[in-house]
Parts: structure tokens; C-alpha cells; sequence
């Protein structure tokens, strides 16, 4: 049996896994005419082809549950079938199903695991489909576990009435990517982590509230945020605004904020409000490409119902086509 190098354990975290290596194939222990019986000399390396360069590729990703799913490639030279001497070209392909037991008996370090699969590989020039079954076992080691040994064989028998029965084992290294990120490095993922921009949040006792101050500076930007008569997009001066809006916003992840797009009264109530509407979702646009999360806005359009100064100057229409902005926790 040989020895495999993981690096951390494969998780809804960390879903994805790379997997280079070399790999062995052992035609003896087979059964198969010409071969000895099944497991006879299993340990026996005079019968292993060894491919001594980076020959055996996995990538699978975590489903749930412990069970991973993925796609092997490897290939190999066979210098001998059992006793025989040969010189064929080895070649592989696999899809696999691996089943974590840790799910069973909730080890700490120790994790064996179960796979099986099916898969086309070729001997020389004659390929045929396998089915394929597999066990081994994890040790987990170091502080936080990142780091595991694992010990692998995984028996190939034919699909046809042709074909070579015989065992692969593996030797290489993993790498675990396409998780979710630690954007504050505070050992808190993202997903888990409700103020994914802050790190240290011992000093607030959860997440730091919003100041006096910069309430009232949102206050202030909800009374530029205006528009031309029967428009609703960001012009280059409120993209400026914006700006400063959303990145106050960034700091306070649990606020909600509440886009409230108003009309003058120009034209008839039914199309103040559609345009009201448009108004408040341009503001929710430009701060989502932003990258404010869409579940902390809610826009709203209020047509020409509240207005702020009389529509009957030119003065009091311009402040009445704007956007408001409110903050909730």
C-alpha cells in the first residue's frame, strides 16, 4: 500500500481537489488466468509497474454528506504481468464516488473512506470499461489538521468478456481550492462571518455600530442624489456620491438600507410612480456592482407623494426628483 499527501480536509469550505501523483499497477493478485488468486501477494513490489514521474491527475468536489465526486487520469508503462515481462503503454480514465466514513465514527484524525466508480482503461491497444472499488484511510496531523497521510488501493475488474484485471495504488499530493474566502483573515469565513471587512471583533462585542456622524452624512447624500426630468440614471456627479455612500455602507454589514425614489409632479401620478421605481433600482444597481450585497438593500418608489419643496418653482422640483436613503439594523 502507499502513502498519499492531502493538505486539509475536503469540505463544503473547501469543496474542490486537485490531486498529482505517481501511480502503481499490480496484475498479479487478480484471480485472472495466468495470475495468482485474489490478494496472493499483494505487498509483493516485484509485480508493481512503478511510473516514477507525475503520473496519476484527480480533480473531485465535495457534494455533502461525505461523499466527493470527481474524474481520475493516469497512465503508466507495463514491464510485467505478474511473472510475465512486457513493454505496454498504460492509460486511464475514471469517474469516482468517495465516501468519507468520518461521517460514522466521528474520528478526530483517524478518517478511513470508501470509493467506488467506474472507468476505460487501456492495455497496450486494447482498452475496456472497469468497475472499480477502493477503500483507504486519513491521519490527520498538526494543529489545525491541514496536513494528512493517506494509505489507498482500489481494484479494477473488467466490464467485458476481455481485458486486464488488476490493482492501482497511488502516491501524491492534493490541494484543496474554490472555497469560500476570509476576506478580514479573522479565521471567520465569509459566509459565516457577519462583518466579512472587520477583523478583531472582540473590541465591539459583535459587529461596530454606525457613527452619529456618518448617519448624518447619509442623510445628507439622500438630499443630492438627483435627477433630470424624466431620467433615472447615475450621472457622473451622484456616481461620485455614491462612492462615498457605499463605502461607508462596507463598514456596517448588518444596516440595511432603504432607497426611497421620488418625482416632482410633472406629468400624471401613474407614470411619477414607474418612474420613481426606476429611480430608487438605478441607486440599487450601481451600489450591487459595487458589490453591496443585494439583501441589505430595499428600494422603494414613492412617485410624486412626498415631496420636499412646492412644485410650483423650478428650485422645489429639481430637490423633489431625487432618492432618500434610510439605515436600519
Amino acid at each position: 500500500m502507499l502513502i498519499s499527501l492531502s493538505l486539509s480536509a475536503q469540505s463544503k469550505d473547501e469543496p474542490w481537489q486537485f490531486f498529482v501523483g505517481i501511480n502503481v499497477i499490480d496484475t498479479f493478485p487478480t484471480g485472472a488466468p495466468g495470475s495468482g488468486d485474489l490478494l496472493e501477494e499483494i505487498l509483493n513490489i516485484d509485480h508493481w509497474n512503478i511510473a516514477p514521474y507525475p503520473s496519476f491527475l484527480v480533480v473531485k468536489k465535495y457534494l455533502g454528506a461525505g461523499f466527493s465526486f470527481g474524474t481520475r487520469f493516469s497512465l503508466n508503462t507495463i514491464n510485467q504481468y505478474g511473472d510475465t515481462s512486457a513493454s505496454d503503454n498504460y492509460y486511464n480514465v475514471d469517474g469516482i464516488v468517495s465516501y468519507n466514513l468520518n461521517t460514522l465514527f466521528k474520528g478526530e484524525r483517524l478518517m478511513p473512506f470508501l470509493e467506488l466508480g467506474g472507468g476505460y482503461s487501456i492495455f497496450d491497444e486494447q482498452g475496456a470499461g472497469y468497475f472499480n472499488l477502493g477503500a483507504g484511510l486519513e491521519l490527520w496531523m498538526g494543529e489545525n489538521k491541514k496536513t494528512a497521510l493517506t494509505v489507498e488501493s482500489f481494484y479494477k475488474n473488467i466490464g467485458q468478456t476481455y481485458g486486464v484485471k488488476h490493482f492501482q495504488r497511488s502516491l501524491g499530493v492534493a490541494f484543496l481550492f474554490g472555497g469560500d474566502k476570509d476576506s478580514d483573515e479573522d479565521s471567520v469565513l465569509n459566509k459565516e462571518d457577519e462583518c466579512p471587512e472587520t477583523p478583531d471583533l472582540s473590541a465591539f462585542n459583535g459587529c461596530p455600530n454606525i457613527t452619529e456622524d456618518e448617519i448624518k452624512r447619509h442623510q445628507e447624500i439622500g438630499q443630492t442624489i438627483f435627477f433630470s426630468t424624466n431620467q433615472w440614471d447615475i450621472n457622473s456627479r451622484n456616481n461620485l456620491i455614491l462612492e462615498e455612500a457605499f463605502n461607508i455602507l462596507l463598514k456596517y454589514p448588518t444596516y440595511l438600507i432603504e432607497l426611497g425614489g421620488h418625482t416632482d409632479s410633472v406629468g400624471n401620478s401613474e407614470s411619477n410612480q414607474v418612474l420613481s421605481e426606476k429611480r430608487a433600482n438605478s441607486v440599487e444597481q450601481f451600489l450591487i456592482e459595487k458589490g453591496l450585497a443585494a439583501s441589505k438593500i430595499i428600494s422603494k418608489g414613492y412617485g410624486e407623494q412626498m415631496p420636499v419643496e412646492s412644485n410650483d418653482t423650478i428650485g422645489g422640483r429639481t430637490v423633489n426628483r431625487r432618492v432618500e436613503f434610510k439605515l436600519y439594523q
